[in-house]
């Protein structure tokens, strides 16, 4: 059995539109000069939650150089960056239900997709839950209400992916999670999990190059379908794993991959062969 484990924003939710729209508005409300809705939505990527764009709105405002380093050091104005959580948190509040699916609609490959899945999908977020039920019943994405892991348990995704195992009775290995936070991921990993980072999100190519380092499947629109597909192990001569490729990527292509073999002998030291099934890819019959 599989389970998929998706975060919400930026990997369902084409989310930097609303999440620029309720930044400027926070910011607005805080006295200072509004800031193009596009400038904002374009440096999404650079900022983790709500505090850190606080500080991205400092740099954006003074035109200073955008990295993540610089969000994080001018996020250090710690009575402001709170004030601009609070409102940010009330505005998207306050806004009508179905404007706010709106400003947080799915990618539109993403709609066709989770519907084809047809095994239990979970969201796992540090958004709450009462934003993220107005996108799923606008679209009818197949996800349960109660399938939304948010905030409320935890900040740690790894206790999002042990309350899937707990409710789902399965091993975190048996979870395909998808995520677009780099940092997110190298602290899932340490569970076992089928890990994906989705490049569509809110991703760097620095992100990238280090989700390949650390063997992590990278995801796009054209190889979505391979989510759904059994995966191998792709290792090199010393057994390292050096990272993950679909079964028939891995027969075609002749890479390395580990597997499993039982032998079966009886007292006379006789030999259980079993023949091998004609639906094989590979030595059929």
């Amino acid at each position: 059995m599989k389970v998929y484990a998706f975060d919400f924003d930026g990997v369902i939710s084409d989310s930097a539109r609303g999440w620029a729209f309720f930044c400027r508005r926070a910011w607005i409300k805080m006295g200072n000069k509004p800031i193009s809705l596009k400038v904002i939505e374009k440096h999404r990527p650079y900022v983790k939650n709500a505090k850190e764009s606080f500080g991205l709105l400092v740099l954006l405002s003074q035109k200073s150089k955008i990295t993540r380093e610089n969000v994080k050091r001018a996020t250090k104005q710690k009575e402001k960056s709170s004030e601009f959580v609070e409102l940010f948190i009330k505005e998207k509040s306050s806004i009508e239900k179905s404007k706010l699916a709106r400003l947080y609609g799915p990618y539109k490959f993403m709609i066709p997709f989770l519907k084809s899945i047809g095994k239990p999908i979970y969201i796992v977020t540090n958004n709450k839950k009462e934003f993220i039920l107005p996108t799923l019943k606008m679209y009818n994405l197949p996800i349960n209400d109660d399938n939304i892991i948010d905030i409320s348990l935890s900040h740690d995704k790894k206790k999002h992916i042990s309350e899937i195992c707990r409710r789902e009775k399965i091993l975190p290995q048996d979870i395909a999670f998808v995520e677009d936070s780099i940092d997110h991921l190298k602290d899932v990993i340490q569970t076992k999990v089928q890990a994906y980072l989705a490049s569509w999100g809110c991703v760097l190519q620095e992100d990238i190059k280090e989700a390949q380092k650390l063997g992590v499947t990278i995801l796009d629109k054209n190889n979505l379908e391979d989510l759904k597909k059994e995966h191998f192990d792709v290792v090199n001569d010393e057994d390292k794993v050096i990272g993950k490729a679909p079964r028939d990527e891995c027969h075609a292509k002749g890479l390395l991959h580990r597997a499993s073999h039982i032998l079966i002998l009886n007292s006379e030291g006789k030999i259980l062969f079993q023949k091998r099934s004609m639906e094989k890819d590979l030595y059929p019959g």
